[in-house]
């Protein structure tokens, strides 16, 4: 199976802008204080390309961590291994 390598970082954070005003909202977690983003980012996808060819290098994958933080999601799936 042939895999479409990522956009370029400008796109994707430029896509996520659109979406942001729709699907942001942050929610506390029980009594706790703690505020989590309903919007998850999911960083599956991130890391090394020598695992997987479609991955997104860690260089790469910064920009667009730092922008999610950056505009409020908080919470993000790590996932572990696959």
């Amino acid at each position: 199976m042939e895999y479409t390598r990522f956009p370029p970082p400008e796109v994707l954070i430029c896509q996520s802008r659109q979406l942001i005003s729709i699907f942001f909202l942050s929610h506390r977690v029980g009594d706790s204080g703690l505020y989590v983003s309903k919007a998850i980012l999911g960083t599956a996808s991130y890391g090394s390309s020598r695992w997987q060819e479609w991955i997104l290098e860690e260089e790469a994958a910064l920009p667009l961590l730092k922008h999610a933080f950056d505009v409020g999601i908080n919470t993000w799936d790590t996932v572990g291994r696959l």
